[in-house]
């Protein structure tokens, strides 16, 4: 069985910044990722590509934001292979708008200690029927201890690293999303 090795992070180069500056990233990212689906399904991929690169971006931004000081060894990986990329094909603006904010909201209340783990398996929820995670997929050892527990920390942790995957990743040119 997998142990679930956290390591604490270096200190963010960022303070969180306050709710208003997140709050426009994540609307301005929402912009971004809807303006591309619908380029992409009116065949300017091109363009579609373009959004999808300043979404990458704006996704990079927001997790460094919110992250939380952990490092969670291996779990990019594993959602690199339990994420479906296709989920950008039944994207919905308010359902993906609400995971940006629900992250932001727990930030918040962990940052307040105010905070339990039905916030986070709240997020979880979300964040699995967005990015369509599938919990079943035979490496997802790590995936599944943080929804058996899910740590407010860990569970941001998890949506940071989450959109990121999901986007692709920060890499320009689409390659390899993670590399252990």
């Amino acid at each position: 069985m997998t142990s679930l090795t956290i390591t604490p992070g270096r200190a963010s180069d960022y303070e969180y910044a306050d709710d208003t500056v997140v709050c426009e990233l994540a609307y301005n990212l929402m912009i971004a990722v809807s303006s591309a689906k619908i380029l992409g399904q009116l065949n300017y991929g091109e363009y579609s590509s373009e959004l999808l690169t300043i979404g990458k971006a704006l996704a990079g931004e927001i997790a460094l934001l919110l992250y939380t000081g952990h490092y969670v060894d291996g779990l990019a990986n594993e959602l690199s292979e339990a994420i479906n990329y296709a989920w950008i094909d039944t994207y919905n603006d308010l359902e993906f708008l609400e995971l940006l904010h629900r992250a932001i909201e727990l930030k918040q209340l962990i940052d307040k200690n105010a905070v339990s783990s039905k916030h986070a398996l709240d997020l979880l929820n979300l964040m699995t029927r967005v990015f369509g995670i599938n919990l079943s997929h035979s490496g997802s050892t790590l995936l599944s201890k943080i929804y058996r527990n899910p740590e407010p920390r860990l569970v941001l942790q998890m949506f940071c690293t989450a959109l990121v995957v999901a986007l692709g990743g920060l890499s320009e040119d689409g390659g390899k999303v993670v590399q252990n």
